[in-house]
C-alpha cells in the first residue's frame, strides 16, 4: 500500500474512531466506543505498519490524550449525561465507602 494511502486511511479512521466516541457520550451503552476503539487501533496499525513508526507512536499519543481530555471534559461541562452521572454516583459511592472504614478504623 502506498504511504499517502495509508495515511489517508488512517487519518479516516482516527475521525470515525473521534465521531464514534462522541456518539457513545450521548447513547450510552450502544456499542459505539467498541467499535471507535477498533478504528482507532486499525488506524495506529495501518500507520504502523505502511507509514513508519514515527507517525503511530504520535498518532497513539493523540488518541489517547483526546480519550483521556474528552472524558474530563465530558464531566465537567456536561455532569448530567448518563456516562457522567454513572461515574460521578460510582465515584461518590466509593468515598462514602473510604470515610466510613475511616471512621471504623478510628473507632478501634
Amino acid at each position: 500500500m502506498d504511504p499517502e494511502a495509508a495515511l489517508r486511511l488512517a487519518v479516516a479512521l482516527s475521525i470515525a474512531a473521534a465521531l464514534l466516541f462522541a456518539l457513545e457520550v450521548f447513547l450510552p451503552a450502544s456499542g459505539f466506543s467498541i467499535f471507535g476503539g477498533l478504528s482507532a487501533i486499525g488506524a495506529i496499525g495501518i500507520s504502523f505498519r505502511f507509514v513508519g513508526i514515527d507517525v503511530a507512536a504520535l498518532l497513539f499519543l493523540i488518541h489517547t490524550t483526546c480519550v483521556s481530555v474528552g472524558f474530563l471534559i465530558v464531566l465537567a461541562w456536561f455532569p448530567r449525561l448518563p456516562l457522567a452521572v454513572r461515574f460521578l454516583a460510582g465515584a461518590a459511592q466509593r468515598k462514602a465507602d473510604e470515610e466510613e472504614a475511616a471512621e471504623e478504623a478510628d473507632e478501634n
